[in-house]
């Protein structure tokens, strides 16, 4: 019997390329027409309900996310969520976004979290900030290590309509990745 592909195989099929592995986390890149997507894969030491707890829990992104001014739940159910989020980008002027945030769990105890910008829902636009309509991706939590550890896959694309995305789209976003999953890391002691 064939092998299933790994998640990395299956980023590669998806038309990623391998960027390189720093501090444990493997980094692609997909060259997109417009915008930049990114996606990583890499290894946290909790189960993956631990990890997809820290993902969700919004209001406390802005404490550890340095690039996170402002966020907030403007509505939700018990699988989803409508989140307002402000990044304080650097260089670039202020931008916003809402995100329709689903999650759920797929076979083999693997779970899911997908987000995907709503520029028609949330707080009406506010002058000096440019409001973000092309931001998506998703978090695919792997159970490892019998449940104890997860192998997380994080994917997004993003388009701030500006012309030093394609600099912020090469080192920059991908130290901020590496350091993304070792922040999560980081909060695990606070969702035992």
């Amino acid at each position: 019997a064939k092998a299933s592909p790994t998640p990395g195989e299956e980023l590669v099929a998806d038309g990623f390329s391998v960027l390189g592995k720093t501090s444990g986390i493997t980094l692609y890149r997909h060259a997109r027409s417009v915008g930049i997507e990114f996606a990583a894969e890499g290894d946290m030491p909790a189960a993956p309900e631990r990890v997809r707890r820290v993902l969700l829990d919004f209001a406390a992104h802005t404490k550890w996310q340095d690039h996170v001014v402002e966020s907030r739940v403007i509505d939700q159910g018990p699988d989803w969520a409508d989140v307002y989020e402000r990044p304080g980008l650097p260089v670039i002027e202020d931008r916003d976004y809402t995100l329709h945030v689903t999650w759920g769990e797929a076979s083999g105890n693997v779970l899911w979290t997908k987000f995907v910008a709503k520029p028609g829902i949330g707080p009406a636009p506010v002058d000096g900030v440019t409001r973000v309509r092309s931001h998506g991706g998703a978090w695919k939590l792997l159970p490892v290590d019998d449940g104890k550890a997860t192998h997380a896959v994080y994917r997004f694309y993003l388009d701030i309509e500006s012309d030093l995305q394609n600099v912020m789209g090469s080192g920059q976003a991908e130290s901020g990745i590496v350091d993304y999953f070792h922040e999560i890391t980081g909060q695990l002691p606070n969702y035992p």
